[in-house]
Protein backbone atom coordinates (compact mmCIF):
# COMPACT_ATOMS: atom_id res chain seq x y z
CA UNK A 1 0.00 0.00 0.00
CA UNK A 2 1.52 3.56 -1.08
CA UNK A 3 1.14 6.67 1.14
CA UNK A 4 -1.60 7.62 -0.72
CA UNK A 5 -4.31 4.29 0.17
CA UNK A 6 -5.03 4.95 4.15
CA UNK A 7 -8.81 4.62 5.07
CA UNK A 8 -10.91 6.77 6.83
CA UNK A 9 -10.29 5.21 10.36
CA UNK A 10 -6.60 4.61 9.64
CA UNK A 11 -6.33 8.63 9.18
CA UNK A 12 -8.18 9.37 11.95
CA UNK A 13 -6.09 7.18 14.39
CA UNK A 14 -2.91 9.04 12.55
CA UNK A 15 -4.80 12.50 13.55
CA UNK A 16 -5.27 11.29 17.27
CA UNK A 17 -1.58 10.43 17.56
CA UNK A 18 -0.26 12.73 16.27
CA UNK A 19 -2.00 15.36 18.51
CA UNK A 20 -1.34 13.27 21.46
CA UNK A 21 2.88 13.44 20.64
CA UNK A 22 2.55 17.26 20.18
CA UNK A 23 1.03 17.43 23.90
CA UNK A 24 3.57 14.83 25.46
CA UNK A 25 6.55 17.34 23.69
CA UNK A 26 4.79 20.69 25.05
CA UNK A 27 4.86 19.05 28.71
CA UNK A 28 8.21 18.97 28.69
CA UNK A 29 7.46 14.36 27.95
CA UNK A 30 9.52 12.06 26.08
CA UNK A 31 13.04 10.00 26.19
CA UNK A 32 16.23 10.94 24.57
CA UNK A 33 19.17 9.03 23.89
CA UNK A 34 22.69 10.07 23.46
CA UNK A 35 23.43 13.87 22.15
CA UNK A 36 26.78 13.31 20.85
CA UNK A 37 27.56 16.67 22.50
CA UNK A 38 29.60 15.57 25.29
CA UNK A 39 33.87 15.96 25.39
CA UNK A 40 35.84 14.39 22.73
CA UNK A 41 39.43 12.99 22.30
CA UNK A 42 41.34 15.27 19.43
CA UNK A 43 43.99 13.46 17.40
CA UNK A 44 45.30 16.72 15.99
CA UNK A 45 49.36 17.19 15.19
CA UNK A 46 51.75 18.04 17.05
CA UNK A 47 51.12 21.76 18.54
CA UNK A 48 53.46 24.35 17.55
CA UNK A 49 54.99 26.60 20.71
CA UNK A 50 54.40 30.18 20.20
CA UNK A 51 57.74 32.13 19.05
CA UNK A 52 59.64 33.05 22.29
CA UNK A 53 60.46 36.21 23.27
CA UNK A 54 64.02 37.42 22.79
CA UNK A 55 65.36 37.79 26.43
CA UNK A 56 68.87 37.96 28.09
CA UNK A 57 68.80 35.83 30.28
CA UNK A 58 65.75 33.58 30.11
CA UNK A 59 63.27 32.56 27.28
CA UNK A 60 59.28 32.44 28.38
CA UNK A 61 58.38 29.37 28.23
CA UNK A 62 54.60 28.46 26.25
CA UNK A 63 52.28 27.64 28.99
CA UNK A 64 51.22 23.87 30.30
CA UNK A 65 48.34 22.71 28.34
CA UNK A 66 45.19 22.92 31.19
CA UNK A 67 44.00 20.08 32.90
CA UNK A 68 39.95 18.87 32.29
CA UNK A 69 37.67 21.16 34.79
CA UNK A 70 34.05 20.10 34.96
CA UNK A 71 33.42 23.86 33.76
CA UNK A 72 34.54 26.43 31.81
CA UNK A 73 37.20 29.25 33.48
CA UNK A 74 36.06 32.55 34.11
CA UNK A 75 36.35 35.26 31.27
CA UNK A 76 39.82 37.22 31.66
CA UNK A 77 39.49 40.81 33.77
CA UNK A 78 39.09 43.20 31.09
CA UNK A 79 41.28 45.48 29.81
CA UNK A 80 42.60 48.38 32.22
CA UNK A 81 40.37 51.78 31.45
CA UNK A 82 42.60 54.43 29.62
CA UNK A 83 43.65 57.58 31.56
CA UNK A 84 41.33 60.40 31.33
CA UNK A 85 43.90 62.68 29.91
CA UNK A 86 47.96 62.63 29.48
CA UNK A 87 49.84 62.25 32.71
CA UNK A 88 52.30 65.10 33.07
CA UNK A 89 55.75 63.74 33.67
CA UNK A 90 57.57 66.93 35.98
CA UNK A 91 60.29 64.40 37.68
CA UNK A 92 62.65 62.05 36.52
CA UNK A 93 61.11 58.69 36.33
CA UNK A 94 57.57 57.20 35.66
CA UNK A 95 56.40 53.74 35.59
CA UNK A 96 53.58 53.46 33.17
CA UNK A 97 50.23 51.55 33.55
CA UNK A 98 48.53 49.71 30.86
CA UNK A 99 46.87 52.19 27.84
CA UNK A 100 48.09 55.16 29.76
CA UNK A 101 49.69 58.52 28.13
CA UNK A 102 52.38 60.38 29.50
CA UNK A 103 53.21 64.17 28.58
CA UNK A 104 57.17 64.77 29.60
CA UNK A 105 57.18 68.12 30.37
CA UNK A 106 60.04 67.92 33.31
CA UNK A 107 63.07 70.12 33.31
CA UNK A 108 65.52 67.79 34.00
CA UNK A 109 68.70 67.58 32.13
CA UNK A 110 69.06 64.11 32.31
CA UNK A 111 66.98 61.59 30.36
CA UNK A 112 63.34 61.22 31.90
CA UNK A 113 62.84 57.21 31.93
CA UNK A 114 59.51 55.90 31.24
CA UNK A 115 59.04 52.16 32.28
CA UNK A 116 56.52 49.91 29.91
CA UNK A 117 54.28 47.59 31.80
CA UNK A 118 55.10 44.80 33.06
CA UNK A 119 54.27 41.39 31.02
CA UNK A 120 52.09 40.27 33.50
CA UNK A 121 50.03 43.29 33.73
CA UNK A 122 49.25 43.56 29.80
CA UNK A 123 46.94 42.16 27.17
CA UNK A 124 46.90 42.39 23.71
CA UNK A 125 45.85 45.63 22.92
CA UNK A 126 47.09 47.97 25.58
CA UNK A 127 48.90 50.55 24.76
CA UNK A 128 51.56 52.87 26.14
CA UNK A 129 52.37 56.67 24.74
CA UNK A 130 54.70 58.67 25.29
CA UNK A 131 54.92 62.56 24.11
CA UNK A 132 57.53 64.93 24.67
CA UNK A 133 56.67 68.68 25.36
CA UNK A 134 59.23 70.38 27.65
CA UNK A 135 63.33 70.22 26.20
CA UNK A 136 64.11 67.29 28.45
CA UNK A 137 65.31 64.07 26.31
CA UNK A 138 62.96 60.75 27.31
CA UNK A 139 63.83 57.18 27.06
CA UNK A 140 61.14 54.53 26.19
CA UNK A 141 62.17 51.33 28.71
CA UNK A 142 61.96 48.05 28.78
CA UNK A 143 61.19 45.16 31.53
CA UNK A 144 63.08 41.55 31.05
CA UNK A 145 61.11 39.68 28.35
CA UNK A 146 60.28 42.57 26.57
CA UNK A 147 61.09 44.27 23.47
CA UNK A 148 59.62 46.25 20.19
CA UNK A 149 59.43 45.90 16.87
CA UNK A 150 60.92 48.56 15.22
CA UNK A 151 60.90 48.30 11.42
CA UNK A 152 58.49 51.26 10.69
CA UNK A 153 59.87 54.01 12.65
CA UNK A 154 62.16 57.21 11.59
CA UNK A 155 65.45 56.19 12.97
CA UNK A 156 65.51 52.37 12.43
CA UNK A 157 68.12 50.76 10.58
CA UNK A 158 67.87 47.12 8.72
CA UNK A 159 70.11 44.72 9.85
CA UNK A 160 73.15 44.42 7.28
CA UNK A 161 73.30 48.07 6.54
CA UNK A 162 75.66 49.10 9.55
CA UNK A 163 78.33 46.60 10.74
CA UNK A 164 80.10 47.65 14.30
CA UNK A 165 83.63 45.83 14.72
CA UNK A 166 83.89 44.51 17.82
CA UNK A 167 87.51 43.64 19.80
CA UNK A 168 86.33 41.15 22.95
CA UNK A 169 90.60 41.27 24.04
CA UNK A 170 92.27 44.64 23.94
CA UNK A 171 95.55 42.11 24.61
CA UNK A 172 94.95 40.40 21.48
CA UNK A 173 92.89 41.97 18.69
CA UNK A 174 94.07 40.22 15.72
CA UNK A 175 92.84 36.45 17.25
CA UNK A 176 91.99 34.09 14.65
CA UNK A 177 88.30 33.61 15.11
CA UNK A 178 86.59 30.15 14.12
CA UNK A 179 83.19 30.36 15.11
CA UNK A 180 80.33 31.67 17.12
CA UNK A 181 76.74 31.59 18.66
CA UNK A 182 74.21 33.43 20.25
CA UNK A 183 71.08 33.39 22.77
CA UNK A 184 67.42 33.59 21.11
CA UNK A 185 67.61 37.65 21.90
CA UNK A 186 70.92 38.04 20.62
CA UNK A 187 72.24 39.93 23.62
CA UNK A 188 74.42 36.82 24.56
CA UNK A 189 76.89 36.04 22.26
CA UNK A 190 79.88 33.44 22.21
CA UNK A 191 82.97 33.70 20.18
CA UNK A 192 85.64 31.23 19.89
CA UNK A 193 89.41 31.66 18.29
CA UNK A 194 91.93 29.00 16.78
CA UNK A 195 94.46 28.97 18.96
CA UNK A 196 92.79 30.86 21.75
CA UNK A 197 90.01 31.15 23.78
CA UNK A 198 86.03 31.53 24.17
CA UNK A 199 84.71 35.13 24.49
CA UNK A 200 81.41 35.86 26.29
CA UNK A 201 79.23 38.58 25.98
CA UNK A 202 75.87 39.54 27.39
CA UNK A 203 75.41 43.17 25.86
CA UNK A 204 75.29 42.11 21.78
CA UNK A 205 78.88 42.46 21.56
CA UNK A 206 79.40 45.73 23.40
CA UNK A 207 81.42 44.09 25.93
CA UNK A 208 83.17 40.66 26.39
CA UNK A 209 85.05 38.77 28.75
CA UNK A 210 87.02 35.70 28.66
CA UNK A 211 85.60 32.31 29.94
CA UNK A 212 87.29 30.00 32.19
CA UNK A 213 87.48 27.34 28.28
CA UNK A 214 91.22 26.09 28.32
CA UNK A 215 93.07 27.68 25.39
CA UNK A 216 93.02 24.78 21.95
CA UNK A 217 92.01 25.19 18.68
CA UNK A 218 88.34 25.53 18.99
CA UNK A 219 86.49 24.65 15.77
CA UNK A 220 82.27 24.86 17.00
CA UNK A 221 80.15 26.51 19.39
CA UNK A 222 76.56 26.17 20.38
CA UNK A 223 74.43 28.22 22.71
CA UNK A 224 70.71 27.44 24.11
CA UNK A 225 68.22 29.82 23.59
CA UNK A 226 68.65 30.97 27.07
CA UNK A 227 71.99 31.53 27.03
CA UNK A 228 72.63 29.51 30.14
CA UNK A 229 73.92 26.36 27.97
CA UNK A 230 76.97 26.10 25.80
CA UNK A 231 78.66 23.12 23.96
CA UNK A 232 82.39 23.93 22.15
CA UNK A 233 84.51 21.33 20.25
CA UNK A 234 88.13 22.14 20.70
CA UNK A 235 90.96 19.52 19.03
CA UNK A 236 88.06 17.33 18.55
CA UNK A 237 87.00 17.32 22.21
CA UNK A 238 83.62 17.82 23.33
CA UNK A 239 83.24 20.94 26.36
CA UNK A 240 79.95 21.62 28.03
CA UNK A 241 78.97 24.24 30.16
CA UNK A 242 75.79 24.90 31.85
CA UNK A 243 75.95 28.19 33.69
CA UNK A 244 76.49 30.73 30.97
CA UNK A 245 79.78 29.81 30.44
CA UNK A 246 81.60 30.40 33.91
CA UNK A 247 83.01 26.79 34.31
CA UNK A 248 83.02 23.89 31.72
CA UNK A 249 83.61 20.28 31.61
CA UNK A 250 85.98 18.43 28.82
CA UNK A 251 83.67 15.18 27.69
CA UNK A 252 85.10 11.86 26.98
CA UNK A 253 84.64 10.20 23.64
CA UNK A 254 85.82 9.87 20.15
CA UNK A 255 87.46 12.89 17.65
CA UNK A 256 84.36 15.14 17.37
CA UNK A 257 83.60 16.90 13.82
CA UNK A 258 80.85 18.15 14.93
CA UNK A 259 77.99 18.19 17.31
CA UNK A 260 73.95 19.35 17.98
CA UNK A 261 72.78 19.91 21.25
CA UNK A 262 69.09 20.49 22.46
CA UNK A 263 68.54 23.16 24.94
CA UNK A 264 67.86 21.70 27.56
CA UNK A 265 71.84 19.84 27.26
CA UNK A 266 70.56 16.65 27.86
CA UNK A 267 70.82 15.44 23.95
CA UNK A 268 73.81 15.27 22.29
CA UNK A 269 74.30 13.96 18.66
CA UNK A 270 77.91 13.99 17.29
CA UNK A 271 79.37 13.03 14.28
CA UNK A 272 82.64 11.31 14.82
CA UNK A 273 85.30 12.33 11.69
CA UNK A 274 85.47 9.02 10.04
CA UNK A 275 83.36 7.36 12.15
CA UNK A 276 80.16 7.22 12.48
CA UNK A 277 76.65 8.99 14.35
CA UNK A 278 76.61 8.54 17.96
CA UNK A 279 73.46 9.94 20.71
CA UNK A 280 74.00 11.06 24.25
CA UNK A 281 71.13 11.38 26.43
CA UNK A 282 73.25 12.16 29.59
CA UNK A 283 74.17 15.82 28.60
CA UNK A 284 77.74 14.09 26.77
CA UNK A 285 78.30 11.76 29.84
CA UNK A 286 77.78 8.54 27.48
CA UNK A 287 77.07 7.97 23.78
CA UNK A 288 76.26 5.54 21.75
CA UNK A 289 76.55 4.30 17.90
CA UNK A 290 73.75 4.87 15.81
CA UNK A 291 73.04 1.67 13.71
CA UNK A 292 73.76 1.84 10.30
CA UNK A 293 75.35 5.17 10.35
CA UNK A 294 79.65 4.30 10.18
CA UNK A 295 82.12 4.52 7.66
CA UNK A 296 80.94 8.23 6.49
CA UNK A 297 82.47 11.17 6.05
CA UNK A 298 80.64 13.19 8.86
CA UNK A 299 81.26 16.80 8.63
CA UNK A 300 78.34 18.58 10.38
CA UNK A 301 75.39 17.58 12.74
CA UNK A 302 72.63 20.01 13.06
CA UNK A 303 68.89 20.06 14.37
CA UNK A 304 65.36 21.26 16.13
CA UNK A 305 65.86 22.48 19.63
CA UNK A 306 64.09 19.73 21.19
CA UNK A 307 66.58 17.19 18.88
CA UNK A 308 63.70 15.63 17.35
CA UNK A 309 64.21 16.67 14.13
CA UNK A 310 67.96 16.48 12.88
CA UNK A 311 70.27 16.91 9.68
CA UNK A 312 73.75 15.40 9.37
CA UNK A 313 75.60 15.53 5.99
CA UNK A 314 79.01 13.75 4.83
CA UNK A 315 81.32 14.66 2.26
CA UNK A 316 83.52 11.84 -0.01
CA UNK A 317 86.96 12.55 1.52
CA UNK A 318 87.01 10.09 4.15
CA UNK A 319 85.07 6.35 4.93
CA UNK A 320 82.98 5.01 1.95
CA UNK A 321 82.58 8.07 -0.82
CA UNK A 322 79.33 5.87 -2.17
CA UNK A 323 77.71 7.31 1.50
CA UNK A 324 78.21 10.92 0.81
CA UNK A 325 75.82 12.67 1.01
CA UNK A 326 72.45 14.69 2.99
CA UNK A 327 70.72 12.39 5.96
CA UNK A 328 67.72 13.61 8.10
CA UNK A 329 66.16 12.13 11.14
CA UNK A 330 62.56 13.06 12.23
CA UNK A 331 62.99 10.54 15.74
CA UNK A 332 65.41 12.12 17.46
CA UNK A 333 68.34 9.86 15.50
CA UNK A 334 67.16 6.93 16.08
CA UNK A 335 66.74 6.06 11.95
CA UNK A 336 68.04 8.03 9.23
CA UNK A 337 67.08 9.00 5.64
CA UNK A 338 69.02 10.18 2.51
CA UNK A 339 67.79 12.59 1.04
CA UNK A 340 70.41 13.92 -1.00
CA UNK A 341 73.31 12.33 -2.33
CA UNK A 342 76.44 13.25 -4.54
CA UNK A 343 78.26 16.81 -3.27
CA UNK A 344 80.88 18.02 -1.01
CA UNK A 345 78.64 18.50 1.68
CA UNK A 346 80.10 20.51 4.62
CA UNK A 347 77.58 22.40 6.58
CA UNK A 348 74.50 22.04 7.93
CA UNK A 349 72.31 24.42 10.07
CA UNK A 350 68.16 24.43 11.33
CA UNK A 351 65.60 26.39 12.71
CA UNK A 352 64.40 25.74 16.31
CA UNK A 353 61.48 23.57 15.41
CA UNK A 354 63.49 21.93 12.34
CA UNK A 355 61.29 22.69 9.87
CA UNK A 356 63.51 24.91 8.19
CA UNK A 357 67.16 23.07 7.44
CA UNK A 358 69.97 24.35 4.80
CA UNK A 359 72.65 22.60 3.78
CA UNK A 360 75.85 23.58 1.85
CA UNK A 361 77.94 21.97 -0.78
CA UNK A 362 81.36 23.08 -0.86
CA UNK A 363 82.15 24.89 -4.04
CA UNK A 364 78.87 24.29 -5.10
CA UNK A 365 75.14 25.78 -4.04
CA UNK A 366 73.29 26.49 -0.92
CA UNK A 367 70.09 23.63 -0.81
CA UNK A 368 67.43 24.60 1.59
CA UNK A 369 64.18 22.60 2.48
CA UNK A 370 61.06 24.02 4.15
CA UNK A 371 59.43 20.80 5.23
CA UNK A 372 61.72 19.57 7.81
CA UNK A 373 63.61 17.89 5.25
CA UNK A 374 61.88 15.73 3.39
CA UNK A 375 62.44 18.04 0.37
CA UNK A 376 65.24 20.43 -0.55
CA UNK A 377 65.94 23.02 -3.43
CA UNK A 378 69.13 23.86 -4.81
CA UNK A 379 69.04 27.69 -4.45
CA UNK A 380 71.90 31.09 -5.88
CA UNK A 381 75.15 30.33 -7.18
CA UNK A 382 78.01 28.61 -6.38
CA UNK A 383 80.58 29.83 -4.09
CA UNK A 384 83.39 28.04 -1.85
CA UNK A 385 81.65 28.18 2.20
CA UNK A 386 83.03 28.56 5.54
CA UNK A 387 79.19 29.42 7.59
CA UNK A 388 75.81 28.80 7.56
CA UNK A 389 72.97 29.71 10.01
CA UNK A 390 69.36 29.87 10.01
CA UNK A 391 67.16 31.80 12.50
CA UNK A 392 65.77 29.96 15.10
CA UNK A 393 62.67 31.10 13.40
CA UNK A 394 63.14 29.91 10.18
CA UNK A 395 62.98 33.58 8.55
CA UNK A 396 66.82 34.14 8.08
CA UNK A 397 69.27 31.85 6.49
CA UNK A 398 73.26 33.55 6.29
CA UNK A 399 75.92 31.55 4.46
CA UNK A 400 79.90 32.96 4.33
CA UNK A 401 82.53 32.94 1.35
CA UNK A 402 85.82 33.68 2.96
CA UNK A 403 88.01 35.55 0.31
CA UNK A 404 90.43 38.35 -0.32
CA UNK A 405 92.68 37.88 -1.92
CA UNK A 406 95.04 38.79 -5.00
CA UNK A 407 92.54 37.18 -8.00
CA UNK A 408 90.40 39.81 -6.87
CA UNK A 409 87.78 37.00 -5.02
CA UNK A 410 85.91 38.54 -2.20
CA UNK A 411 84.80 37.37 1.42
CA UNK A 412 81.11 38.07 1.69
CA UNK A 413 78.10 37.51 4.19
CA UNK A 414 75.20 36.39 1.94
CA UNK A 415 71.76 36.96 3.74
CA UNK A 416 67.86 35.82 2.73
CA UNK A 417 65.19 37.43 5.10
CA UNK A 418 63.06 35.14 3.04
CA UNK A 419 64.07 31.61 4.59
CA UNK A 420 66.74 30.71 2.29
CA UNK A 421 65.03 32.11 -1.02
CA UNK A 422 65.28 35.14 -3.40
CA UNK A 423 66.55 37.78 -3.31
CA UNK A 424 70.38 37.01 -0.82
CA UNK A 425 71.90 40.23 0.59
CA UNK A 426 75.26 40.34 -0.21
CA UNK A 427 77.52 42.32 2.63
CA UNK A 428 81.46 42.60 2.21
CA UNK A 429 83.70 42.69 -0.68
CA UNK A 430 85.25 45.63 -0.42
CA UNK A 431 87.20 47.72 2.48
CA UNK A 432 86.76 46.47 6.11
CA UNK A 433 84.39 43.74 5.21
CA UNK A 434 86.26 42.02 2.76
CA UNK A 435 87.43 39.15 4.81
CA UNK A 436 88.29 35.71 5.28
CA UNK A 437 84.64 35.10 7.10
CA UNK A 438 84.73 31.83 8.97
CA UNK A 439 81.24 31.84 11.48
CA UNK A 440 77.85 33.55 11.63
CA UNK A 441 74.92 33.23 14.28
CA UNK A 442 71.77 34.80 14.27
CA UNK A 443 69.07 35.73 17.45
CA UNK A 444 65.77 34.12 17.05
CA UNK A 445 64.51 36.55 14.55
CA UNK A 446 67.60 36.88 12.48
CA UNK A 447 67.80 40.56 13.06
CA UNK A 448 70.74 40.26 15.11
CA UNK A 449 74.05 38.81 13.34
CA UNK A 450 77.38 38.19 14.40
CA UNK A 451 80.15 37.42 12.32
CA UNK A 452 83.64 36.01 12.46
CA UNK A 453 86.74 36.55 10.50
CA UNK A 454 89.43 34.25 10.59
CA UNK A 455 92.48 35.91 9.13
CA UNK A 456 93.88 36.30 6.17
CA UNK A 457 95.74 32.87 6.02
CA UNK A 458 99.24 34.13 5.14
CA UNK A 459 99.15 36.22 8.33
CA UNK A 460 97.29 38.50 10.11
CA UNK A 461 94.79 38.51 12.48
CA UNK A 462 90.88 38.60 12.69
CA UNK A 463 87.80 40.76 13.15
CA UNK A 464 84.77 39.93 14.74
CA UNK A 465 81.33 42.43 13.40
CA UNK A 466 77.63 42.35 14.86
CA UNK A 467 74.86 44.58 12.73
CA UNK A 468 71.42 45.10 14.31
CA UNK A 469 68.30 46.22 13.49
CA UNK A 470 64.32 46.39 12.99
CA UNK A 471 63.93 45.89 16.86
CA UNK A 472 65.28 46.97 20.20
CA UNK A 473 67.36 44.47 22.12
CA UNK A 474 65.79 42.42 23.98
CA UNK A 475 64.73 43.07 28.00
CA UNK A 476 66.18 45.65 30.10
CA UNK A 477 69.14 46.36 27.83
CA UNK A 478 66.49 47.87 25.01
CA UNK A 479 64.99 51.34 25.13
CA UNK A 480 63.63 53.86 22.59
CA UNK A 481 64.43 57.76 22.63
CA UNK A 482 62.96 60.64 21.74
CA UNK A 483 62.66 64.59 22.58
CA UNK A 484 61.00 67.54 22.49
CA UNK A 485 57.75 67.50 19.55
CA UNK A 486 58.58 63.90 19.30
CA UNK A 487 55.50 61.17 19.92
CA UNK A 488 55.47 57.37 20.08
CA UNK A 489 52.70 54.98 20.97
CA UNK A 490 53.59 50.79 21.29
CA UNK A 491 50.47 48.66 21.51
CA UNK A 492 51.05 45.30 23.36
CA UNK A 493 50.74 41.80 20.69
CA UNK A 494 51.25 39.29 23.61
CA UNK A 495 54.82 37.03 24.82
CA UNK A 496 56.75 39.90 25.45
CA UNK A 497 56.87 42.14 21.76
CA UNK A 498 55.28 45.40 21.01
CA UNK A 499 54.66 47.06 17.85
CA UNK A 500 55.09 50.32 17.58
CA UNK A 501 51.00 51.60 15.84
CA UNK A 502 51.71 55.87 16.20
CA UNK A 503 54.64 58.24 16.27
CA UNK A 504 55.54 61.75 14.96
CA UNK A 505 58.77 64.17 14.98
CA UNK A 506 61.28 61.04 14.34
CA UNK A 507 63.96 60.07 13.92
CA UNK A 508 64.31 58.05 16.99
CA UNK A 509 67.17 56.00 19.51
CA UNK A 510 66.59 53.06 19.21
CA UNK A 511 68.69 50.61 21.35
Amino acid sequence: MNSYSIDTKQGAKCIALSLLALWLTACGGGGGGDSGTGPQASNGGDAVAPTPAPEPETIPSPAPAPSPVSAPPPPPPPPAPPAAGPVAVTGMSQQAAPNGSYSVTSSSTPTVVITLPANESLQAGDKVTVTGQSAARWRLAQNAGQWVVTTSLPGNVAPGATWTERVPDAASPTLKWAGTASSASGNRIAAIANPGGIYLSVDAGASWTRSTAPSGNWTQVLMSADGTRLAAIAGGVLHTSGDSGQTWVARTGPFWQGVHVTDDGQRVVGAAMGGTLQISSDGGATFAPVAGMANRDWRTVAGSSDGTRLVAVASFYGGDPANQGVYVSTDSGATWTRRLTTGNWTFAAASADGMRMAVLDQGGHPWVSDDGGATFTQRFGYSIWSGLAVSRDGRVVAAQEPRADAYGYHGYNFISNAGGADPWDWHGGAGAMDLWWRGISLSQDGNWIVAVDNGNPTGGGGKIFTTTGNRTSGGTLGSISGGQNQMIEVTYQGNGRFTVTGQAGGPFAIR
